[in-house]
């Protein structure tokens, strides 16, 4: 069955919150008004279930690995032996896409409510891109894959006669300058990337119109001119993100596609093209489910895991680059995936699967519990204080033991410790904060974005 090329239901391509979803966000939102009241303090929460996003292994760091999760950076320095973590700061609420830079800055990239995010010291500290990018709404960041002073990032400025835009940096992502893409007049950018074969070519995908036809934008001189090309023919009404550029290879382009068949139901795919865009292939799909993490191996290998539409997670491999896939079977649900030589990490369900980071070394045959969020045994000491008070919620929720955060008694007549006189209060209270994230956190799932993890 093919997709759907109707232009009458294109605006059914965009997320939706469905009566299902609705219902339980209406509810958490009530028993959020209640836990302000009772603890100001619970506003600094993510307003989402702890859960893990993505791994960040540096190639030159043998013992670092770094989860990034949807409460802050869980860090080791000794291959997963010892865990801290640091909170969300002012700079990285809501973080998301989170992507790691070159040698041998290794710098740490976000986007978040307020901008992109960049850390040069392993998330102990923050700075938000300033420049053309003040103020404005990040949707995306990407750090050149062969260069540590450049980034590009895709946001809507500040300015309201200037549309959602890509921008390039040359200091790290510390400013921005451009734009250096501007898509036509009702377009919308949906993601942009940099080859690590040839950084001068630069891919970026969008949409274009009321109709939302989808569209690919590819420069081969940084940015100065542009040629644009017409998916639609190719993939039919469909929504493009990018899932990565082959490193090997600055024509071969990895898309994650949303759309619909010509009986309505929705679906997710993998689109492939070896010739910058003029032709694809559509080898991955996925009816009624959803793309969860995807991984180009050093080797060729292309790794692509999935949740279908019973919640069933499903994975997929191939062994040619991507022309055919044969069924991986997966006995983990992963959120991202991610290698280091010849070892595969995979950030799993911390409920379901019973751990947050699990490693194989048979090419996901099985794998080895590395990191259970409770395993954390305490705030990293550049943010200690910063990050006592996120850390007394996370213990509250049960998500470690209260001794990780030094069974710190800080109450601040709001009843907000773990340990004290008021634990009557908190033990209710933490019950209605899991159910707002646990509501919050189902409907995140459902629009997690997707992208290559190795760098």
């Amino acid at each position: 069955m093919k997709p759907h090329r109707d232009r009458g239901g294109a605006s059914e391509l965009r997320t939706r919150f469905h009566r299902s979803t609705i219902r339980p966000i209406a509810i958490a939102v009530a028993a959020l008004a209640g836990a302000v009241l009772l603890c100001p303090g619970f506003v600094h929460a993510d307003g989402a279930f702890p859960d893990g996003q993505s791994v960040l292994v540096p190639p030159d760091r043998p013992r670092q690995i770094i989860v990034a999760a949807t409460f802050g950076l869980v860090v080791s320095e000794d291959d997963g032996a010892t865990w801290q973590y640091s909170c969300e700061s002012a700079a990285t609420r809501e973080g998301r896409l989170y992507m790691m830079g070159p040698a041998p800055n290794h710098r740490i990239y976000a986007t978040t409510q307020v901008g992109a995010a960049v850390s040069s010291d392993d998330g102990c500290t923050w700075d938000l891109g300033a420049g053309a990018l003040t103020a404005g709404f990040v949707s995306d960041v990407f750090p050149d894959p062969s260069d540590p002073r450049r980034v590009v990032a895709v946001a809507l400025p500040a300015a309201i006669d200037v549309p959602t835009s890509v921008f390039l940096s040359t200091d790290g992502g510390l400013t921005y300058q451009g734009p250096i893409f501007q898509p036509p007049a009702e377009a919308n950018i949906s993601g942009v990337e940099i080859a690590a074969a040839n950084n001068d070519i630069i891919y970026v995908t969008f949409f274009e119109g009321s109709d939302f036809t989808p569209r690919l934008a590819r420069s081969a001189d940084s940015g100065k001119t542009w040629t644009i090309l017409d998916l639609e023919s190719s993939l039919g009404r469909v929504w493009p993100r990018l899932a990565a550029i082959d490193r090997d290879d600055p024509d071969k382009v990895y898309l994650r596609i949303f759309g619909r068949f010509s009986d309505f139901r929705e679906f997710e795919g993998l689109a492939i093209t070896t010739d910058a865009g003029l032709t694809w292939s559509i080898p991955v799909m996925i009816p009624q489910g959803r793309l969860t993490a995807f991984l180009r191996r050093q080797d060729g290998t292309v790794l692509v895991t999935a949740v279908d539409e019973a919640g069933v997670a499903r994975g997929f491999r191939s062994d040619d680059g991507g022309t055919t896939f044969n069924d991986w079977a997966l006995a983990v649900h992963p959120r991202g995936i991610a290698e280091r030589g010849r070892t595969l990490f995979v950030a799993a369900d911390n409920i379901v699967d019973g751990f947050a980071l699990g490693s194989s070394e048979d090419g996901g045959t099985t794998w080895t519990p590395r990191l259970r969020f409770g395993d954390i045994s305490g705030v990293r000491p550049c943010v200690r204080d910063a990050c006592q008070n996120d850390c007394e919620l996370l213990a509250g929720i049960m998500l470690f033991p209260p001794q990780t955060c030094n069974a710190a008694e800080r109450d601040g007549g709001c009843g907000c410790s773990v340990g004290g006189p008021d634990d009557h209060r908190i033990l209710p209270l933490f019950g209605g904060a899991l159910f707002i994230l646990i509501s919050f956190g189902q409907f995140r799932r459902r629009v997690r974005p997707m992208r290559a993890e190795a760098r």
